[in-house]
């Protein structure tokens, strides 16, 4: 008897491995002989993530003095790790796609998000802005594979949760017996992406259970449990915005030894890059 979670996932098609092309790009990626030379070659092969990087290269967000038209030239000036950050980009993109406003507010949640990890991470000690950014992008792309499934009803649930005091995963299980959390991490499990991004995936919402992860998990997923309250609470998600100066007791702090300045820095890093992003990725 198959789970409700992968009951989910077969409503939505093949999510057992992570794409061909991208497969083999972060392979090369992770291959310290690999040359940009290398991973152009692979990159070019897939005609959407080679404009990707393209633009990435060309953009105030990688702050672009020229431009660049060189695939090669591209990958030196982004650099490695944020080639592979453009990759997991895209898949997550993929996982978004269609024009259904449900997930057009999806995918700016996560970009926001993964923004605010990023800043978070630059800030305080023990996460790579990398893996930051890498985890806070994917930490709800179970909701963007629930929207997949039940196109007509998912959107009434992510108002009903906005609107009463069920939480999103309370109204979820009701419904299907599953919950975003759990089909993110089963997806991100599939795909083999870093334990990391499926811990992130299953738990930011469960912060009761994060102070007592092991520490190099401990950090990442209060750092995007953070970041997720960030990006909704400036309104980058299905509720109304609200002041940032309310979450100044968020419990994640305490877990990262950091202080309100670094919830006014993720502010500041999705206000004043979440529009060039968007334009990398489209």
């Amino acid at each position: 008897m198959t789970s409700p979670c992968q009951e989910v996932l077969k409503r939505v098609g093949d999510l057992g491995a992570v794409p061909g092309t991208a497969g083999r790009i972060l392979a090369a990626l992770s291959d310290p002989r690999a040359s940009a030379t290398k991973v152009g070659s692979e990159i070019s092969k897939d005609q959407g993530l080679t404009a990707t990087v393209l633009r990435a290269a060309n953009s105030s967000y990688y702050h672009a003095s020229r431009q660049v038209r060189d695939l090669t030239e591209a990958l030196v000036i982004v650099g490695y790790e944020s080639v592979r950050d453009l990759v997991i980009g895209r898949l997550s993109r993929g996982a978004h796609s269609g024009s259904d406003p449900t997930q057009k507010i999806l995918w700016k949640h996560a970009l926001a998000t993964a923004l605010a990890s990023q800043a978070c991470a630059r800030l305080v000690k023990g996460v790579t802005v990398s893996h930051a950014f890498t985890c806070g992008l994917l930490h709800d792309i179970g909701k963007a594979i629930l929207n997949q499934a039940f196109p007509q009803e998912y959107g009434t649930v992510l108002k009903l949760s906005s609107t009463f005091a069920d939480t999103t995963l309370e109204i979820e299980r009701q419904r299907w017996g599953t919950d975003h959390a759990e089909v993110g991490g089963e997806v991100l499990k599939l795909w083999q992406l870093p334990p990391a991004c499926e811990m992130t995936a299953r738990l930011h919402h469960d912060l009761g259970a994060i102070p007592d992860l092991p520490d190099g998990q401990r950090r990442i997923v209060a750092m995007v449990a953070l970041a997720n309250e960030v990006a909704s609470w400036t309104g980058r998600g299905m509720r109304p915005a609200r002041p940032a100066a309310e979450l100044a007791d968020h419990p994640m702090l305490g877990v990262l030894g950091a202080t309100r300045s670094v919830i006014d820095a993720m502010d500041a890093q999705i206000s004043g890059e979440i529009a060039a992003l968007e334009g990398i990725f489209g």
